[in-house]
């Protein structure tokens, strides 16, 4: 299933930001934003058991290069279980696994 990219109709814009407001992909910040949320046992839960319940972590640590975001813990899309299991099956960041670069047009 597609995922929305803005803008679409489907989209409105909250304090500069791009949001999906009918959309199958909505992304979120879990705790606080802060590298204190690395390493702790809720960061390590979430990263073994998101995609059970349609999440990715959209920044993984060992995917800086291709995402060109730090690693982000806290972060998460839903993609739905299906697709979700599939991302994370197969090891691969969202960049990878749709065949795109995080490099948007001036």
């Amino acid at each position: 299933r597609p995922l929305c990219l803005p803008p679409t109709r489907s989209w409105t814009t909250c304090a500069g930001s791009w949001i999906p407001t009918a959309c199958r992909s909505t992304a979120f910040d879990l705790n606080e934003v802060s590298d204190a949320f690395i390493g702790t046992p809720e960061a390590e839960w979430l990263a073994a058991h998101a995609h059970e319940y349609g999440f990715i972590i959209r920044y993984p640590a060992d995917k800086v290069e291709i995402t060109g975001y730090k690693y982000e813990p806290w972060h998460v899309r839903y993609l739905g279980k299906e697709t979700a299991a599939a991302v994370y099956e197969s090891g691969l960041c969202l960049e990878e696994y749709l065949g795109i670069d995080s490099v948007y047009a001036d």
